[in-house]
């Protein structure tokens, strides 16, 4: 139950039925009142199947419900080892068309987990069930890769939404501690002149 609070004191916590928000100072002074968002977390406890052709990475059963009308930032954090030397192709999954998908990841160097000049990708795409991102170099056979994918959803309709991958030559597997997060954006809240 929404209970409107018209004068938001230091300490208060409101629940609107979609965002807790709460005023950690005076409201005229910063940060004022702030939303809470909590976010989900999705993580692989074991090796996952090896993945060959798009297939969704960290399981059938893994994709996210998102809501319709709303915005949301994601971040994939997959950790794999590379079977047979050739590229990845990431693939961003939506049943239901969203308005606008965006995302950039920083993956280790194409030699594997180790120090050296990372990788990095940006894809885009707006009122489709898909957003690919180029597929990276040739990464080493055997070598073990950790990728930060983030991403922007802003939904149309009710949709799911899920990370897929295709291994250029041989197969990649996912490793145990791969996860993501995905946090619902609120309405704008906040002091601001």
């Amino acid at each position: 139950e929404f209970r409107r609070v018209l004068f938001r004191s230091a300490g208060t916590m409101e629940y609107d039925g979609t965002f807790f928000y709460a005023t950690p100072t005076s409201p005229t002074s910063l940060p004022g009142r702030g939303a809470v968002t909590p976010f989900q977390t999705f993580r692989l406890t074991g090796v996952g199947a090896n993945i060959s052709t798009i297939a969704d990475f960290f399981g059938t059963t893994s994709a996210i419900n998102l809501a319709a009308n709303s915005v949301y930032h994601i971040e994939f954090f997959p950790y794999f080892q590379k079977n047979t030397a050739g590229a990845v192709t990431w693939t961003l999954t939506a049943s239901s068309a969203p308005n606008l998908i965006s995302g950039v990841y920083t993956g280790s160097p194409i030699t594997g987990i180790a120090s050296g000049t990372p990788i990095t990708g940006y894809t885009g795409s707006r009122a489709a069930t898909t957003a690919a991102f180029a597929a990276t170099g040739s990464i080493t056979n055997n070598a073990f890769m950790a990728f930060d994918i983030r991403v922007r959803v802003f939904t149309n309709a009710a949709t799911t939404f899920k990370l897929q991958a295709t291994a250029g030559a041989g197969t990649i597997t996912p490793q145990a501690g791969s996860f993501y997060t995905v946090r619902q954006i609120a309405p704008t809240t906040g002091s601001f002149a």
